[in-house]
């Protein structure tokens, strides 16, 4: 089984933070006949981090340390690729290259809010030159790029700039790690017809 997107760093630095891994040992037994994943930490707004997941201090780097060194630690019998969604507080290219050569394998750049890179589903702009700058060094890094939480605009940029990098012989790693088919059901965060034949 492959599970696209599940939010485990995130749920790992909560427990961190709590010092209490006892919903762990469940979780572990939750998932254990999964064989691989894309496990996720995930970044809102500085408002919502502190309401929902009671962090003050956002150190993206800081965080993903510590939150893959305890899923080696909890779930290494896993195929597991790192992943951050919401590139908010990834300040610039030096920090993404940080944190690549730690682990990191896959970049959605928004949650549901807009941020300096693009637009999620709260919002109607799109990919902003900084996000372009953000998906051209990813790509160069081997970075998955998923598309998933884009609105429709941020989606159908970031696809011409990965066509356009393409062309140019760039190989670009591409998914949509947890966007289902608008079609089936009329959620934003899910792709339409259209989007999925991109």
């Amino acid at each position: 089984m492959f599970d696209a997107h599940y939010d485990l760093l995130t749920i790992l630095y909560e427990c961190y933070l709590k010092d209490d891994f006892s919903y762990i040992q469940e979780l572990k037994k939750e998932l254990k006949d999964v064989k691989a994943l894309v496990a996720n930490l995930y970044f809102m707004s500085e408002e919502e981090m502190k309401v929902e997941l009671n962090i003050e201090k956002i150190d993206v780097v800081e965080m993903f340390k510590i939150s893959t060194h305890l899923c080696q630690k909890y779930f290494n019998d896993k195929n597991i690729i790192y992943s951050i969604e919401g590139c908010d507080y990834i300040d610039d290219k030096e920090t993404l290259r940080n944190l690549a050569k730690i682990g990191l394998k896959s970049v959605l750049l928004v949650w549901n809010n807009e941020n300096k890179y693009g637009s999620g589903i709260r919002s109607e702009k799109g990919l902003t030159k900084l996000g372009r700058e953000f998906l051209e060094e990813a790509a160069q890094l081997g970075l998955i790029i998923d598309l998933s939480h884009m609105n429709e605009r941020t989606f159908y940029d970031a696809i011409d700039l990965i066509k356009e990098m393409q062309n140019k012989g760039i190989e670009v790693k591409v998914m949509a790690s947890h966007s289902n088919s608008y079609a089936i059901c009329d959620n934003k965060r899910n792709l339409k017809d259209e989007q999925i034949e991109k």
